[in-house]
């Protein structure tokens, strides 16, 4: 692909306007890239550039069971933050269908991505309630670990996995 064809964002996740109307190539990684999370890096800018008051802290609400937190001295957290697509679970690993009876679940995302778990500037814990897979998700422990060094807090049955 060459460099034209990619669009390029600035720091709040905001689309170079000089490849808006152009002709230009499209494919559906183009695509992913310009729609998908759609709303970019809006909430990673603000949250890195949030100022929180005194004897306060901030907190934003991703959807689901996810959010992050700021402290007044600027460290950020997460907690059960889920990047990951709807799911299709089994009895061979979903507790949900041993318990239940059922032999399959179908878990449908019904709220878009508004955060990218690989542009956190800074990120000093992701904390993890429980061990699902839309509690402790593949993408946002990949993403913290290969971006960042932060800590990961959970439950003792959450060290092994």
């Amino acid at each position: 692909m060459s460099s034209e064809s990619v669009v390029k964002y600035d720091e709040r996740g905001v689309m170079d306007g000089g490849t808006i109307g152009l002709p230009r190539k499209m494919s559906r990684d183009i695509w992913l890239q310009e729609v998908f999370p759609e709303w970019g890096t809006y909430l990673n800018y603000e949250i890195d550039q949030f100022k929180v008051k005194p004897g306060t802290g901030a907190m934003w609400y991703f959807g689901g069971p996810s959010f992050a937190l700021k402290s007044q001295a600027g460290a950020v957290f997460t907690v059960d933050l889920y990047a990951g697509p709807s799911l299709f679970t089994d009895p061979s690993y979903c507790g949900v269908c041993r318990t239940s009876g059922a032999d399959k679940l179908y878990w449908m995302r019904l709220n878009p991505h508004v955060i990218d778990p690989w542009k956190f500037k800074r990120l000093d814990a992701v904390f993890i309630t429980h061990h699902h897979q839309d509690h402790m998700d593949f993408y946002t422990v990949a993403a913290a670990l290969q971006t960042t060094k932060c800590k990961f807090v959970g439950p003792p049955e959450n060290a092994g996995a």
